[in-house]
């Protein structure tokens, strides 16, 4: 019984030691780094470089011009997937060991999205250049036809007139989406004009004291 308890614990023993081995870990600059000492298999690799972790599934003796990028067939990546830049139709990803580069069959691309022709139903996909543009512009829009910030100024009458001059915050940068009210009536743009610069505008209709004048535009 005692035999038997003894082997029973040298086993377990065992056992425990190979399955507590301490596995190394050894760093390069880059992929093109070459390995100074030999790396025995389970050793983890990391590329400062790229960020990257490797795993040494067979072993690798050191010399000139052993590194990551000569060694594919040795090396498994443990980051599985590498980001290496977005933009407005691709997603650069390094899926498989190529040196120091992205591998060109990673590049994903993805769909634009699409709207139905009714405004509802189309579906979901990467921004296009046109799209990625209009929004830069809603901060610094330069185009008249660009999509921009909304708002509003309200003006109260000091005195009656002929005519009365509204100065705008902003420039108005869509001369579509400009909109004046009197009183709460919104007016026919024949009855008022937008100068230039595209800062002021000019009600021609007759105004009295504590009328109120809103002009809606965008900028």
């Amino acid at each position: 019984m005692k035999q038997l308890l003894l082997a029973s614990f040298f086993m377990l023993l065992s056992i425990s030691i190979f399955a507590q081995t301490p596995v190394s870990e050894y760093r390069v600059a880059t992929a093109g780094t070459d390995f100074t000492v030999n790396i025995p298999i389970g050793t983890k690799i990391y590329n400062i470089a790229t960020g990257e972790y490797w795993v040494a599934v067979a072993p690798i003796a050191a010399g000139a011009g052993v590194n990551i990028g000569t060694q594919g067939a040795k090396l498994s990546i443990l980051t599985a997937i590498t980001m290496y830049g977005i933009d407005q139709t691709n997603i650069k990803l390094k899926t498989a060991l190529t040196g120091t580069t992205p591998d060109a069959a990673a590049t994903v691309t993805l769909p634009a999205a699409v709207t139905s022709a009714a405004g509802v139903g189309g579906s979901a996909g990467l921004l296009t250049a046109t799209d990625k543009e209009k929004l830069n512009l809603l901060s610094t829009p330069t185009p008249s036809s660009a999509v921009g910030t909304f708002t509003t100024k309200t003006f109260e009458i000091p005195a009656g007139g002929a005519s009365f001059a509204a100065g705008l915050d902003h420039p108005c940068s869509n001369t579509t989406s400009l909109t004046v009210s009197l009183n709460g009536s919104v007016l026919k743009e024949s009855l008022y004009a937008l100068d230039g610069p595209k800062t002021t505008v000019t009600v021609s209709v007759p105004v009295l004291q504590y009328d109120v004048i809103i002009v809606s535009y965008t900028f």
